[in-house]
C-alpha cells in the first residue's frame, strides 16, 4: 500500500561518500537471505536527476542539477538567464519527486533535502554521513581526477549550497543530527558495517 514501505534517504557533507553509501546498502540488501521488505529496492539519484532534465516545462540542465548547486530566491531572481527555469519550479518538481518514490517505497534517495521533504513518513530511515574536511576533498580528488585546489574548492562550495538549500526551502539546519535516525563518520565507520546497520533499521520498520 502507499506509503506503508521503507525507504531511505541519504543526507551527506559533499566527499562523505554518500553515493557510495547507497551502492553499498544496495549491495547489502542482495546479500541478504530472501526477504520480501528487501527485494525491489533502487537508489535514485542520477536517475532523478535524469527526469528532472527531461521534464519539458523546466529548462534546467542535468549539468546543474547533479551538481547541486543552489541559490536563493533573490539570487535566483538576478542571475537566471532567458529561457532558463526559475530555481523555485526546479525545486518543487524535485520535491514531488522524491516525495513520490518515498511513498512508493523501497528507494533510496541520495541527498537534495530528501530528509525534510520526508521526515514525516514513519517508514523513512534517514542516514547522514560525515568526515573529515581533508579526507572529503581527498576523496573528491580520486573520484573526479581534479587537484587538490579544485577539489577543496568544490567540497567547500557544495557543502555551502547545500546548507543554503536546506535553510532558504526547507528552514532546517542540515548539521542538526536530531533530523536523522544515524549519523555516521566515513572516516572510521566502514560502508559495509553502515550499510548493515542501516539494513537492520529498515527491517525494524
Amino acid at each position: 500500500p502507499l506509503g506503508e514501505l521503507p525507504f531511505i534517504t541519504v543526507s551527506r557533507q559533499a566527499g562523505a561518500r554518500g553515493r557510495s553509501l547507497a551502492r553499498a546498502i544496495l549491495a547489502e540488501f542482495e546479500n541478504r537471505p530472501v526477504e520480501p521488505r528487501l527485494l525491489g529496492w533502487h537508489s535514485f539519484d542520477v536517475e532523478l536527476c535524469r527526469r528532472i532534465a527531461s521534464d519539458p516545462e523546466l529548462n534546467v540542465s542535468f549539468g546543474e542539477l547533479i551538481t547541486e548547486d543552489y541559490r536563493t530566491r533573490s539570487e535566483d531572481f538576478v542571475s537566471v538567464l532567458p529561457g532558463k527555469s526559475f530555481q523555485d519550479d526546479v525545486q518543487k518538481k524535485i520535491s514531488v519527486t522524491l516525495r513520490q518514490l518515498a511513498l512508493a517505497g523501497k528507494a533510496i534517495r541520495v541527498g537534495r533535502g530528501g530528509v525534510a521533504i520526508t521526515r514525516d513518513l514513519a517508514p523513512g530511515v534517514h542516514i547522514r554521513v560525515v568526515a573529515a574536511r581533508e579526507s572529503r576533498v581527498r576523496h573528491m580528488m580520486e573520484s573526479f581526477d581534479i587537484s587538490e585546489k579544485e577539489a577543496a574548492r568544490w567540497t567547500d562550495e557544495q557543502d555551502r549550497a547545500r546548507a543554503r538549500m536546506m535553510k532558504s526551502r526547507f528552514k532546517q539546519d542540515g548539521d542538526d543530527p536530531l533530523l536523522y535516525d544515524a549519523t555516521w563518520n566515513t572516516d572510521h565507520v566502514p560502508l559495509e558495517v553502515i550499510a548493515r546497520c542501516t539494513v537492520e533499521m529498515v527491517l525494524s520498520r
